[in-house]
């Protein structure tokens, strides 16, 4: 019995979207992809390397300019995530007093801070979702919203630039 052609291609597109299916199947996002997601984050900011931001493969924004200063980087972590690679890295802890009282105009002469949070700035009663802000100068600053997407082919992620000053 002769096999049709039209039967065989069709079970072959059926297979390759089930299988695209199952690969691209979403699965649920947990700590520690958040944890990586922004570890990966705040290492190609550093070194603006391209991260796929409001849908361009593009480094984070002012990161060239931010690499010029050369400043000394802070991590204020907001969440209950454990961002200790960062630590462990070239970025020193602030606490919550550190943060409210630093004094704006001098301090980021030689500092920049990446500030992780799942407040929102302009909406304290809004649904919490991770940012990742950036705090380079009395008047430069970029926070972004943070989507991770996690697969079986690995763990995405998709920022959206919130607010710019």
């Amino acid at each position: 019995m002769a096999s049709n052609p039209r039967h065989r291609w069709t079970i072959r597109i059926l297979i390759a979207l089930v299988a695209t299916l199952v690969l691209l199947f979403p699965l649920p996002v947990r700590e520690n992809d958040k944890e990586r997601v922004i570890a990966r984050s705040a290492r190609r900011l550093l070194a603006q390397r391209p991260v796929l931001l409001d849908w361009k493969y593009i480094p984070f924004y002012d990161a060239a300019l931010i690499a010029k200063r050369e400043p000394q980087w802070h991590l204020f972590n907001d969440t209950d995530l454990d961002l200790d690679v960062l630590e462990d890295s070239v970025f020193r802890r602030m606490s919550r007093q550190e943060f409210e009282d630093m004094n704006v105009f001098d301090w980021y002469d030689r500092n920049a801070l990446i500030e992780v949070t799942t407040r929102d700035s302009w909406d304290e009663n809004g649904p919490p979702f991770l940012q990742f802000n950036v705090y380079h100068g009395s008047l430069g600053a970029q926070g972004y919203r943070v989507g991770i997407y996690r697969c079986i082919l690995g763990v995405f992620a998709r920022y959206h630039c919130e607010w710019v000053s």
